[in-house]
């Protein structure tokens, strides 16, 4: 399988200016962009950090709200400053803080490979979502504002996430400012030693950090990742990285037009309440010459001619006004198949947004369980601690045993005086019962000095002493393996998997330890393994894991947790 190179491209912005956040969340004409599949787009996805509490916001809408959540008061303490001391173009609203190029969010763009040779939509979703909970665990203080999953481009699906760089001014008022994020978090730049500057710099670690945790986190669901450094092009920008600048130049011309027509449809209406005004200044003066009629009766044919020429005019008028009013309908009727259009969009946009809560909520899930795995780590260390304890006071017990058993020999001692008082023994059974003391003489005799001496270096708390008198323990044990039955067991069982015959060394385990579950059995069995090939022996601890889940008839999921347990 051909390897996949991880496009992560970071930006602001472009010669035209900061880079539009409307083209992530598709808020302009689609039908304008070439390259983009408006019936593939049902299946973006569409994120922002209020989706919980405000849904129905846009991207934009959100930025907005998130800067004037947090960077109010230093915009505001700011500007007083500026005012005081004279500087009145020094001083910002929100929006232009939310688009000032060194205030901006950054933007990053996510993919594997290209359109001939990707990942599956499941598997780029996984691998973000596992990197960004990453992000979010080492790197607080880079805050995530919105993302948006395409797959209506002409090009492989891709990611694009916007983000800003939290940090804190000297009187502690919230910033956007990335330097001392990152100085605040605790990352350096590559080389300590030498002057920050553009080649040597902190966002150069985050960037290194975030290149080397995708690679990780590919690897670990077996994706090839091409290390090897793409030639740059004469542009300096990959095919991706043109395609979104493209996107942006018109979107921007989109807006435009749109702005266009929404004043020419204010410009229509204000006609509209010019005739109506008129139309009701006309019918005022109707009403009025007909009172005059009424009351000059000696003018009566000359203002009923006038009157009549009147109602001509005014029929004219109001002929006019019919069909000004006939295209006013039309264009409604046009505005109302517009609306009908706009109704349609939210919808798609709304069953998006379920789509984009339920990939939010896997990636929620998926969060618990790797902080579940690390309670389960915590809780493993406890219990060896506990465990070293417990061996411990073993030893402690160990010796309180053995006067015990000195005593025990002495009372064998007399037994065996007694024993020759009896006829009644038979000489077999004196036979096996002087073999049988003779053998636990000789253990317990083999082992009862360095139990002494390990209690007695306990009473000392010499450290060194302890793990000398242990290992000296362990040696004594290791001498009388053959003559203790689970002793013997452990080392035939440690020949065997030096021979890498594993089925016969788990079924052996399987038979003396059956009260264990399958999961803990076959980890004590695969620490056994790598103490023996080393950890690193990759093909040796895979068989071994093969082995375990067959024996057990587990399927792969057993082996995967298997061994990212182990």
């Amino acid at each position: 399988m051909a390897r996949k190179r991880i496009t992560y491209h970071n930006g602001r912005g472009n010669k035209q200016g900061v880079y539009s956040v409307k083209h992530n969340d598709r808020q302009f004409d689609i039908a304008k962009a070439e390259h983009i599949k408006a019936e593939e787009s049902e299946k973006n996805i569409y994120w922002h950090c209020y989706k919980t509490s405000n849904p129905e916001l846009s991207f934009e809408e959100a930025e907005l709200k998130y800067y004037k959540e947090h960077f109010s008061n230093y915009i505001e303490v700011r500007n007083a400053k500026s005012i005081k001391q004279g500087h009145k173009e020094r001083v910002q609203s929100v929006q232009d803080y939310h688009k000032s190029r060194k205030s901006c969010p950054e933007e990053t763009i996510f993919q594997i490979g290209n359109v001939t040779n990707r990942v599956s939509s499941r598997q780029l979703k996984e691998i973000f979502a596992e990197y960004w909970a990453w992000k979010d665990l080492y790197y607080p203080q880079c805050i995530t504002l919105n993302l948006a999953y395409h797959a209506d481009e002409q090009g492989a699906a891709h990611i694009h996430e916007r983000h800003v760089w939290l940090a804190h001014d000297t009187e502690g008022h919230e910033i956007v400012n990335q330097g001392e994020a990152l100085r605040e978090m605790g990352v350096e730049r590559p080389e300590t030693n030498k002057k920050e500057n553009r080649y040597n710099n902190a966002k150069m670690t985050f960037t290194q950090a975030s290149r080397a945790k995708l690679a990780e986190i590919c690897k670990s669901y077996g994706v090839e990742i091409e290390t090897e450094p793409k030639e740059a092009s004469k542009s300096g920008k990959d095919l991706l990285a043109w395609q979104v600048e493209q996107d942006r130049k018109k979107t921007e011309i989109a807006l435009a037009e749109l702005q266009k027509i929404k004043l020419e449809q204010e410009e229509k209406l204000a006609e509209i309440t010019k005739t109506e005004v008129y139309l009701a200044n006309i019918t005022e003066e109707t009403e009025k010459e007909k009172k005059r009629a009424g009351e000059i009766k000696a003018l009566a044919e000359a203002e009923n001619k006038r009157l009549a020429d009147l109602r001509v005019a005014d029929a004219e008028r109001q002929r006019q006004h019919e069909v000004e009013l006939q295209n006013l309908k039309e264009k409604a009727d046009k505005e109302e198949m517009r609306a009908k259009k706009n109704k349609a969009l939210a919808d798609a946009a709304e069953a998006r947004l379920r789509q984009d809560e339920e990939w939010l909520k896997r990636a929620n899930e998926k969060i618990d369980k790797i902080l579940d795995k690390a309670e389960i780590a915590t809780a493993k260390a406890n219990a060896a601690e506990k465990r070293e304890k417990e061996a411990l006071e073993r030893i402690e017990d160990l010796t309180r045993k053995k006067e015990k058993i000195d005593a025990d020999i002495s009372q064998l001692r007399l037994d065996e005086e007694e024993a020759e008082l009896h006829l009644k023994i038979t000489k077999w059974e004196t036979e096996e019962i002087e073999e049988n003391k003779g053998k636990s003489v000789r253990i317990i005799s083999q082992i009862a000095e360095p139990i002494l001496a390990v209690s007695s270096a306990i009473d000392t708390q010499n450290q060194n002493r302890v793990w000398s008198t242990v290992k000296n323990l362990v040696r004594a044990f290791s001498n009388i393996v053959d003559d203790i039955p689970v002793l013997r067991l452990i080392k035939y069982n440690r020949e065997l998997i030096e021979n890498q015959r594993f089925d016969e060394a788990y079924g052996n385990l399987c038979v003396a330890e059956p009260e264990l579950t399958a999961e803990n059995r076959g980890l004590k069995f695969l620490r056994s393994v790598t103490r023996t090939h080393g950890i690193n022996n990759y093909n040796i601890i895979s068989n071994a894991i093969r082995t375990v889940a067959d024996c057990e008839g587990e399927d792969t999921e057993f082996e995967v947790d298997l061994s990212q347990k182990l």
